[in-house]
């Protein structure tokens, strides 16, 4: 984890990239909401749901972060994003594995959770696939039953591969 100040991540977080090649600017972001996660200050929950709005990796770190936070203002951003037909399957996979660990407070979830295990992953190119299936069943089963160990860990096709575990 990162030394900085919680200002100083949050303005990393926020920092646009030059182009949508600024491979830089994307993991500096990335490593910022990691950061932010693991610092555990509610306070950076609105610049992390913000960074939900990226269209790939730093929205996972961002969902990742919060599920670390469990701030309950970040069930409805995550729903949105679980929904997103227009995002790739890592991000609406992230999202669901996020609302899961963020247990009973992912109740308000599990209409739109329930529904996503209904996705057609046969025919979703790359906006859904069974790894972001078999990451809401997980979810479900975390927000129903808390104590229930992660089925995701270990079994292939694995999400630790995408930095989602």
């Amino acid at each position: 984890m990162s030394h900085e100040t919680l200002p100083a991540l949050i303005e990393k977080l926020r920092a646009q990239p030059k182009s949508n090649f600024d491979i830089e600017t994307m993991m500096s972001r990335a490593s910022a909401a990691e950061d932010l996660g693991a610092l555990g200050d509610p306070a950076a929950a609105p610049a992390l749901i913000e960074a939900l709005s990226d269209p790939n990796y730093v929205c996972v770190c961002a969902a990742m972060a919060l599920a670390q936070l469990k701030h309950p203002d970040a069930v409805a951003p995550l729903i949105r994003v679980l929904e997103d037909t227009t995002k790739f399957w890592v991000s609406r996979g992230a999202a669901a594995v996020a609302l899961g660990r963020m247990g009973e407070l992912g109740r308000p979830a599990l209409a739109a959770l329930t529904k996503a295990c209904e996705y057609d992953c046969e025919h979703a190119e790359d906006k859904w696939d069974l790894r972001a299936r078999e990451a809401v069943e997980d979810a479900i089963r975390h927000i129903t039953e808390p104590s229930a160990p992660c089925s995701l860990i270990g079994r292939p096709p694995r999400f630790e591969m995408w930095g989602i575990y």
